[in-house]
């Protein structure tokens, strides 16, 4: 005999729909509910909890964050590349009919401005160049002729001093002194030869003449003739020979002064006053000399 089984406890399926981050979609879990089941059986409700928890979220991976780098670098190089092609397209579309370059008008009559520009440069600069070789020449030969002048006044300067030396050790007066004491010897000899003369005639008359022309010539040059003071000191006459002819006396207050003038002297006149050309010959007065 057979048992008679009841009839198969029917099946029913929950959906719960549980919040999800992955993709943005909402996973749905199935979880099988007996016909008949006590809703408030606690199995049923830790299902029903466990498939309400949301499920866990993976990090994104390295691969990931390389594919989205190499799509955006893609993405670029595609724009650069659209954008060089409309820009061809422009100048394609901007040539001129018979033109076989591919480069517009615009930019080639940008290079013969710049070309222009570099040969006016070229010439500004060759002017410029040449300009400060000239210059430069004409500096040099002015430096050159500067230095001439240099060379010229050193020399006269040297010269200068030569004779500013020669002046200060009296060289050039000695010389002048020699010249005019010719003259002075000339002169003392005529009018001796006049003086020793005893009587007129047109010899002496020549000779007076001569010696007229020695004075006014002496004259000239600043020469003239001076005698001693009698009675002045022999000590402190100007121009007296050395080798005076000696007087005796008695009479000690005329000791050592002139007694008298044997030959006229002859002096130069200078800026620094008379300079004796040749004493006067003299005789003086000796105290205790018997003649």
């Amino acid at each position: 005999m057979r048992a008679r089984l009841g009839p198969a406890p029917a099946v029913f399926v929950v959906q719960v729909m549980s919040a999800s981050t992955f993709g943005g979609a909402v996973a749905q879990d199935v979880v099988p509910v007996t016909e008949g089941a006590d809703p408030s059986d606690t199995s049923l409700a830790t299902a029903q909890t466990v498939a309400q928890t949301p499920l866990p979220v993976p990090p994104p991976s390295l691969d990931a964050t390389i594919l989205v780098a190499a799509l955006v670098v893609s993405l670029c190089v595609a724009a650069a590349a659209l954008g060089l092609a409309l820009r061809l397209m422009y100048w394609r579309m901007a040539l001129k009919d018979g033109q076989t370059s591919i480069i517009p008008d615009l930019v080639i009559r940008a290079f013969l401005r710049q070309g222009e520009a570099i040969r006016s440069l070229t010439k500004s600069t060759t002017n410029h160049a040449s300009s400060v070789d000239e210059f430069g020449r004409d500096a040099l030969r002015e430096i050159a002729e500067v230095k001439e002048s240099l060379a010229i006044f050193s020399s006269s300067l040297s010269m200068k001093d030569q004779e500013i030396d020669r002046l200060r050790k009296g060289g050039d007066a000695k010389i002048f002194h020699r010249f005019l004491d010719r003259f002075v010897r000339l002169h003392r000899a005529v009018g001796e030869e006049i003086e020793d003369a005893t009587a007129g005639g047109e010899r002496v008359e020549r000779l007076r003449s001569l010696l007229a022309l020695l004075e006014d010539a002496l004259a000239e040059c600043g020469v003239t003739t001076f005698s001693p003071r009698v009675g002045e000191s022999f000590r402190s006459a100007f121009g007296v020979a050395s080798a005076p002819s000696v007087v005796a006396t008695s009479d000690i207050a005329l000791d050592m002064t002139v007694a008298g003038v044997i030959s006229a002297g002859y002096a130069l006149a200078t800026a620094e006053g008379p300079v004796c050309l040749r004493p006067s010959s003299v005789s003086i007065y000796k105290y205790g000399t018997t003649e």
